[in-house]
């Protein structure tokens, strides 16, 4: 892999490049990731097969636009592209460091300052991508209409069709649907990470947050929020300074199950069927 860091280096950079070291990281699931030392400095490159282009191109878009809004907030992006029939995206190397005693208070403050950028409608004018999945964001001005048609169905048809959801799955969604109007407080769209939880969260070296692996677009901020309690633990602090900043409505931890329906059907469709008891804990608790 060494000669294709080089390129991929190179043709980021737009120098020669020698890479001196590299480590694999641990930790993704969809494409493979290391260290690269380099004449450079260090970088953080991840890569996949030619194919995975797409997906290295939209995050590149995304984290641009999260970095346009909040410059310290993601990685900074070197470059993407193609080398040898290898896809890959370049970023800055984020050493670790101790968290600083206000890094979950920084942290909040961030996320209400992210999500109180807003647009006239709910999506994005392009496709992404959620793990290795397309995520559609058709264009919408209803947030329940817009979760059910580009969230929740579009997956829910997907593992139908791979015999991960049944008829009677299919039927307890569509009775679902109908509450969601009352369930959920409209809210203006807010622009959103996307795919929020603790591996994709990460300490820079001056003890602040540093996120990455961006899906965004614009939805409802309670969605990032409640991604954040599904896969890992985020400290009170978080959450308490998150509302001094941009307060929301009340419920809002009861309505999380809800919003998380999405990123645990995006994990039925790539993980299998481990992800659909918790699924069918939060229809039954809504039936």
């Amino acid at each position: 892999m060494k000669t294709i860091f080089q390129q991929a280096l190179s043709q980021a950079l737009n120098t020669e490049v020698t890479v001196t070291d590299f480590r694999a990281l641990e930790g993704g699931s969809i494409s493979k990731a290391a260290k690269i030392e380099s004449n450079e400095g260090p970088f953080f490159i991840k890569w996949n097969d030619a194919s995975y282009h797409k997906l290295f191109e939209t995050e590149e878009l995304g984290l641009l636009k999260l970095r346009k809004v909040l410059p310290d907030f993601v990685p900074q992006f070197i470059g993407s592209g193609i080398v040898d029939y290898t896809a890959f995206i370049i970023l800055e190397w984020i050493e670790p460091a101790k968290l600083k005693p206000d890094y979950w208070e920084d942290f909040g403050k961030k996320m209400a300052l992210l999500h109180q950028n807003s647009d006239n409608s709910y999506g994005l004018d392009y496709t992404n991508f959620i793990g290795s999945l397309p995520q559609y964001n058709a264009i919408g001005n209803s947030w329940i209409d817009f979760f059910i048609t580009n969230r929740l169905q579009v997956l829910i048809e997907n593992a139908f069709n791979k015999n991960l959801l049944g008829n009677s799955h299919l039927k307890k969604f569509f009775g679902f649907y109908s509450k969601l109007y009352s369930l959920i407080p409209e809210e203006k769209p807010a622009l959103l990470h996307g795919d929020l939880w603790t591996g994709n969260v990460l300490c820079g070296n001056d003890g602040l947050v540093r996120v990455c692996d961006p899906a965004i677009y614009y939805g409802h901020r309670e969605m990032d929020l409640a991604m954040t309690t599904l896969f890992g633990v985020f400290n009170e602090r978080f959450y308490d300074t998150y509302n001094q900043y941009f307060p929301l409505e009340p419920g809002y931890k009861e309505r999380f199950n809800i919003h998380n329906l999405y990123p645990l059907l995006v994990h039925l469709n790539l993980f299998g069927l481990s992800y659909l008891s918790p699924i069918e804990q939060i229809l039954k608790a809504y039936a």
